[in-house]
């Protein structure tokens, strides 16, 4: 339980209570559009910080992708390159797991 400040006569009020004591303006709506709005502008900025991960990761998946298509089809293999390519794309799915598996953690 906490003490909110009535927007009508600005008198300390329970959060859990109905409506002020002192001017009978509501309150329980208050508090719950309060919490609310919180709740709202976390899951927001997990969203932002969950698209960048998975943009890091599709651009290594990708780039990891094109490396080694770019090395196998060419005149000569270059057995470093694809390798590198490999670990570049598998980097980039267990990036991707790590951050599906971060932002379903944050959200229990």
């Amino acid at each position: 339980m906490a003490l909110i400040k009535c927007p009508e006569c600005d008198t300390d009020v329970s959060d859990k209570a109905l409506a002020c004591p002192r001017c009978a303006h509501p309150i329980a709506e208050v508090s719950t559009k309060k919490t609310h709005a919180v709740e709202v502008q976390a899951i927001e900025k997990r969203g932002k910080k969950y698209l960048l991960q998975i943009l890091i990761a599709v651009f290594l998946i990708l780039a990891g992708f094109l490396l080694v298509i770019f090395n196998i089809s060419g005149q000569q293999s270059n057995v470093i390159a694809i390798v590198l390519g490999l670990l570049v794309t598998v980097g980039g799915v267990i990036w991707v797991i790590i951050a599906e598996f971060s932002s379903w953690w944050r959200q229990r």
